[in-house]
């Protein structure tokens, strides 16, 4: 994908997204099992429905930066366990989740597949 190429995608993102680079889900599409007990706790705020983040998704760019050569997705949550909040990076079924959202929007903008590489903690 070349820098033009990601401009159109870009814009194809805008009409979708919520926010500008994350990944959010709502109560009726998320990744389920664990998002589906705090779905009637999503909260609207500011955004246009209730939400939350589930992903962040960057472009990783060739030497030259002329072209992208993957995505970098990573997830995370948080946990509340006996009084302190833990985050939960990449759980499978996140990532699952979050790789079809990404890979649905290139097909909105009639780009191929891209390369999702998931980055670690």
């Amino acid at each position: 994908m070349d820098r033009l190429q990601l401009q159109h995608l870009l814009q194809t993102v805008q009409k979708y997204d919520i926010a500008s680079n994350p990944i959010w889900c709502t109560p009726a599409d998320n990744p389920g099992g664990d998002w589906l007990a705090v779905a009637n706790q999503m909260t609207q705020g500011s955004w246009t429905k209730p939400c939350e983040f589930v992903a962040t998704v960057f472009a990783a760019w060739d030497d030259e930066i002329k072209n992208i050569t993957h995505l970098s997705l990573s997830t995370y949550r948080s946990a509340i366990r006996k009084d302190n909040r833990k985050l939960i990076f990449n759980l499978p079924a996140d990532i699952a989740w979050a790789g079809q959202k990404a890979e649905w929007i290139f097909q909105q903008a009639g780009l191929s597949d891209p390369v999702i590489v998931v980055e670690e903690e």
